[in-house]
């Protein structure tokens, strides 16, 4: 069970329910953000164990991420990995910043995107939609691409005429459309 309160427009503050499925606030048309019950979700938190490393971070983090419908991980998951940190050998100590961290992104696609994307999936499959959509300049293609295979779903990506190859390669490996604009 999620510990959202529903989707929160930032400029009015109007308040709608998440099973509504809205982007853009219905009173004033800005974005909206989920907002999350702290208390909720610090016990939420508290009641997880630090210990587990799960298969997947949609199951690490499933008690506090919009999840209806826990059953369909497996549908979506490409079993992406926690992010490390690598401390800085050299650079940190040339800028004078003692503990330099840099983010070691390893995801399925080896992009950024993998997580957020997995979530958009497994939303899609909640939502019984059949296909994913991007307009991206090739990374997020790529993993819209690899989690709409994965999935079960169709995926449509737009990207720049000039977009690499090996870019557009990697949406074709997959099984997406690709649309170039």
């Amino acid at each position: 069970m999620s510990v959202s309160t529903g989707l929160h427009c930032r400029k009015c503050a109007t308040l709608i329910p998440e099973s509504e499925h809205r982007l853009v606030c219905v009173e004033c048309g800005d974005p909206l953000d989920i907002g999350y019950d702290l208390g909720e979700m610090e016990k939420a938190l508290h009641q997880d164990s630090a210990t587990s490393i799960p298969d997947s971070f949609l199951k690490q983090w499933e008690s506090i991420l919009p999840i209806d419908r826990p059953e369909l991980i497996v549908r979506v998951s490409l079993g992406e990995p926690q992010t490390p940190l690598v401390k800085s050998a050299t650079i940190g100590a040339d800028l004078g910043v003692e503990d330099l961290r840099f983010k070691l992104e390893m995801g399925p696609t080896m992009s950024l995107k993998d997580r957020g994307t997995c979530l958009c999936a497994l939303k899609a499959l909640e939502l019984r939609y059949d296909t994913l959509c991007v307009a991206s300049s090739g990374n997020n293609a790529a993993s819209v691409a690899a989690y709409a295979a994965k999935a079960g779903l169709e995926a449509v990506v737009f990207i720049q005429k000039d977009t690499s190859p090996a870019k557009v390669f990697k949406c074709l490996v997959y099984g997406a459309r690709v649309v170039r604009v």
